[in-house]
């Protein structure tokens, strides 16, 4: 028993991470100098501005169900637990809420990311800078994993 609680409470502390790293992450991309010149972009748009709105309060919500549930289980706090689970499950419905949206609109978000690689693409051959070398293999390596995982999928 000790070592599934141990486990538990390395996810809980996993989530809670990444919930302060998606704050950061969207608070960084709001208010850093560095964000004015990486993206050719109108970071007044309201586009930019739902997109960094989403991340921070995304973040904000890993990070409070994983703290009440770190809580929960520190306390033995059934009540806390409660609320954790209640927490996770709307989370979880938002999240397959958002998967069936993302598929729904995957022809528009599709040419975005192609305006978006273009746009990068395009500045990096001015500059060559070595943020947009990384966002660019960042991209060439998704596709290819994702055309990896279709071809696998669709030849078996």
């Amino acid at each position: 028993m000790h070592g599934c609680w141990c486990f538990s409470k390395a996810v809980l502390d996993v989530f809670q991470l990444v919930g302060l790293g998606l704050v950061a992450l969207g608070m960084w991309l709001r208010f850093g100098a560095e964000t004015r010149g990486f993206f050719d972009i109108d970071l007044s748009s309201p586009e930019f501005n739902i997109g960094v709105m989403v991340l921070v309060v995304t973040g904000v919500l890993m990070l409070l169900v994983a703290i009440i549930g770190d809580c929960g289980a520190c306390n033995n706090s059934k009540p806390a637990l409660g609320v954790f689970s209640g927490l996770l499950t709307v989370l979880i419905i938002i999240e397959i809420a958002a998967g069936v949206m993302a598929f729904m609109w995957s022809d528009q978000v599709s040419g975005d990311l192609v305006n978006f690689y273009a746009t990068i693409y395009a500045q990096y051959l001015n500059t060559r800078s070595p943020a947009q070398a990384v966002t660019l293999e960042l991209f060439n390596n998704a596709v290819r994993y994702t055309h990896t995982v279709r071809d696998t999928h669709t030849h078996t």
